[in-house]
């Protein structure tokens, strides 16, 4: 069969920079070579290994990944008007357009999407796993909460035109965002700085008080909640994350879901999380089970980093190296979780055990984001924050913006380089050749 393609991101008319990621599907040939194209310069080939279900269904007789994702460098083009993106199929006789965006070429950091701004480093739980305030955690001094000079640091990032973000982490990367008595005002400020940029809030749900919710709900910009729940009992919630209680957490949760409900919404998304460990991946079909009664949206779970001192070797995870010795009763756990029947709109979001390339980048979409800690230093995911803290030689901050330009940050050498290896499937550091996020899990 001839070639075919199709070029998913980026979407029509949209602007782009020097670095573009172009991500999509295509079928090829044995006898063609399929070319990216900017108008009629050509800057790289097609190289496809992700496995796409959606165009297997399709095309059922094709067993090759079919899925890209992958960057290409621009020379200097005119910027400011439009240009033709493409992907040809070439061979020794002809050159055909399989798909086509038009995108504006200027000086635009097109990767960069996401960005997480650290509100608290307080905790009211010591979670057994956290590299912050579990007993193991290397606890650190300093800042306890985001002020006002660190979020007007931030600020210049969020209205940039040269950035285009679209997702707002306003958490903590390792504590709990409503402990800081500035939470809602920092928010509406991140928010009415990039209006178009979605807001998203992990929360421990002990604060989720009458008075929160309100205003959670209020604050149109607010597109997702998550509540940390890492048990499906009581007894295990509370023996894991030490300092809540189960009966608070479920009716705050409750109160959250049946308030929104009242108010005829279905935004924000409400979701839990289960950081999955030896410790407790035996109860996910018990947690699932009662989120499901409760009504939450996505019923979520992620894996345990394994890599601090306070979660090595608590991975339930597959490695390229080595099968987890805990693999065959996690598979039957899962076959347990699939075979349970949800309510209409609830949902899972599971990650994979074995390593899966959905992306080239990893899980935790490490060369689109940017991370800001409550110090100011700038990470480009909390893995590398968290080992910084342990001491870890290759886990350094690439700047700090209380002391530094946020632009020259993202276009120093060190964070352009991370981004780029991360996108061309190469481990940027040491320990993103251990995380499981690396390998899409």
């Amino acid at each position: 069969m001839n070639s075919l393609a199709q070029i998913d991101e980026p979407l029509d008319l949209e602007e782009v920079g020097k670095i573009i990621r172009v991500k999509g599907w295509a079928i090829k040939s044995d006898t063609e070579t399929l070319g990216i194209y900017l108008d009629d310069i050509l800057l790289g080939t097609v190289d496809p290994f992700i496995d796409r279900t959606d165009v297997s269904k399709g095309f059922p007789g094709i067993s090759k990944p079919t899925g890209f994702d992958q960057v290409v460098s621009v020379p200097e083009v005119p910027d400011g008007r439009l240009h033709s993106l493409t992907i040809r199929s070439d061979d020794d006789h002809s050159s055909r357009t399989l798909s086509l965006r038009r995108v504006k070429y200027g000086d635009f950091d097109s990767l960069l999407r996401i960005a997480v701004i650290d509100m608290s480093r307080m905790c009211n739980f010591h979670c057994e796993m956290c590299p912050a305030h579990s007993s193991k955690a290397n606890h650190r001094s300093g800042r306890l909460i985001a002020d006002q000079s660190l979020i007007n640091a931030v600020l210049p990032l969020l209205k940039n035109p040269r950035y285009r973000i679209r997702r707002i982490g306003a958490s903590a990367i390792w504590g709990e965002p409503l402990m800081n008595p500035m939470y809602f005002q920092n928010t509406e400020k991140i928010a009415s700085t990039c209006p178009e940029a979605s807001v998203s809030l992990y929360t421990n749900g002990s604060f989720l008080t009458e008075s929160n919710i309100t205003r959670l709900l209020d604050l149109e910009c607010t597109k997702s909640i998550t509540v940390s729940f890492d048990a499906g009992t009581k007894e295990n919630y509370e023996r894991i994350r030490k300092g809540g209680r189960w009966e608070t957490v479920i009716r705050n949760l409750s109160a959250l879901i049946g308030e929104r409900r009242r108010r005829g919404k279905k935004i924000p998304t409400i979701s839990t999380n289960f950081v999955v460990m030896k410790d407790n991946f035996r109860e996910l079909p018990v947690y699932v089970k009662r989120m499901a009664d409760l009504g939450v949206d996505v019923i979520g779970a992620v894996n345990a980093h394994s890599l601090y001192s306070s979660d090595m070797d608590q991975g339930v995870f597959d490695m390229p190296w080595r099968t987890n010795d805990v693999a065959e009763e996690r598979e039957r756990v899962l076959q347990e979780v699939r075979a349970i029947e949800l309510p209409p709109g609830v949902s899972l979001g599971f990650p994979s055990f074995v390593p899966t390339r959905k992306s080239a980048e990893c899980s935790f979409e490490g060369a689109s984001r940017v991370l800001v800690d409550i110090d100011g230093d700038v990470y480009p995911c909390c893995v590398i924050q968290s080992l910084n803290y342990e001491g870890h030689p290759d886990a350094r901050p690439m700047g700090n913006i209380l002391k530094e330009n946020i632009e020259s940050i993202l276009a120093s050498r060190q964070f352009t380089d991370f981004r780029l290896k991360m996108l061309q499937r190469e481990a940027p550091t040491s320990i993103c050749s251990r995380c499981p996020f690396f390998y899409g899990m």
